[in-house]
């Protein structure tokens, strides 16, 4: 017998995880310090819950985990790149207002809960399975005011909820690329942010 249906505005599985690539904007919504694979063992790293910033295009609220695997030795390129997606990670969200090659510093990654940053993501392939997966595009990650960001949807309403400690003007990103630095401590981290449940109201 025929059935009567009306189609939905789009056909994507409706989940909660983001399956498509492209440059995001995202909320820190928690950090695990001590994350574990799928069998339990301890990871090398933190991991990073991230959700589409609401009112940030039709992807708004997906998620997606982001692992931060701390650098080896045994790394093809000695560990630099596990330290630049670290780094950038950091800075983008605020956790340091500058730093300088070789530095050493410390933060506090809690405080990252509910900070907003820009990252190109990428479909990755999981080790040996045909199972893929939404992770960084190598160290793609950039703070919401840096203007060398990729354009993405940003969310106007979500920026405002950031303290003004954490924003920055157009010219300190320069100015920090010339090798300047900041007017504040490399290891000074800003105020904390805006409650991520804030960014649920919007």
């Amino acid at each position: 017998m025929p059935v009567e249906m009306e189609m939905p505005n789009d056909f994507e599985t409706g989940g909660a995880f983001l399956q498509e690539p492209g440059t995001y904007h995202l909320s820190v919504t928690e950090i695990d310090e001590q994350p574990q694979s799928n069998k339990g063992e301890l990871l090398n790293g933190f991991r990073v819950d991230v959700e589409v910033v609401p009112g940030a295009g039709r992807q708004e609220k997906k998620q997606a985990e982001l692992m931060f695997f701390n650098p080896k030795p045994t790394d093809k390129n000695g560990g630099e790149m596990a330290k630049k997606k670290q780094a950038r990670f950091v800075l983008a969200t605020g956790l340091l207002a500058a730093a300088k090659p070789g530095e050493k510093v410390t933060v506090d990654l809690k405080q990252a809960r509910g900070r907003q940053f820009i990252a190109t993501l990428e479909k990755r392939k999981a080790q040996n399975s045909d199972k893929e997966f939404i992770d960084l595009n190598f160290a793609d990650i950039w703070h919401v005011d840096d203007p060398a960001a990729p354009k993405c949807e940003l969310s106007q309403a979500a920026l405002k909820l950031l303290p003004a400690t954490i924003r920055r003007k157009p010219e300190s990103f320069k100015a920090a690329a010339a090798g300047n630095g900041s007017t504040k401590p490399a290891n000074t981290p800003a105020a904390p942010a805006a409650a991520t449940s804030t960014l649920d109201e919007l």
